[in-house]
């Protein structure tokens, strides 16, 4: 354990169980669920992506990816 805990995941504990999550509460008619890794490959801007890379903060993706 990394020490973070992740309250909603019983509830919600896989990507349908959010996206049922967001679309029964009554205040979405459309809504899509991705994991970090997906959001970082490919919804985010490459640009940005070579700029952050370069942080000390994510000099390790490999322990990144393992805790996706």
């Amino acid at each position: 354990s990394r020490g973070v805990p992740l309250k909603g995941i019983h509830g919600t504990p896989t990507l349908e169980a959010q996206r049922k999550r967001f679309l029964g509460s009554g205040h979405w008619q459309r809504a899509e669920a991705h994991t970090m890794l997906e959001v970082y490959q490919s919804f985010l801007d490459k640009t940005d992506l070579r700029r952050v890379e370069r942080l000390e903060i994510f000099d390790e993706f490999e322990e990144w990816n393992m805790i996706q």
